[in-house]
């Protein structure tokens, strides 16, 4: 097993983590928004403005879609990368 594998499968791991415990918030007394983690959330707003200064709107609305998406969709697309380039990887 190498490394880019085993990055991956960190990351998959981590993603799961976060969907779960999205969904156990729902059922937990409480702010169900507490387990809402995205780029929009974790980024203060000042490290987020280049995304209005994008000319083309189709390129605008994606980046704002990206700021808004759950982290764990950025943990599950990472580890896929990541265990697809293992298969690449030379040892």
């Amino acid at each position: 097993m190498n490394r880019w594998f085993l990055m991956g499968s960190v990351s998959m791991v981590v993603g799961l983590f976060l969907l779960v415990m999205k969904a156990l918030a729902n059922l937990i007394p409480g702010d169900p928004l507490r387990f809402d983690y995205s780029l929009k959330s974790l980024l203060p707003p000042e490290r987020l403005t280049w995304i209005d200064g994008i000319s083309s709107s189709g390129l605008q609305s994606a980046a704002h879609w990206m700021e808004a998406a759950p982290l764990y969709i950025y943990c599950f697309g990472l580890g896929a990368l990541l265990i697809l380039a293992s298969g690449l990887a030379r040892e």
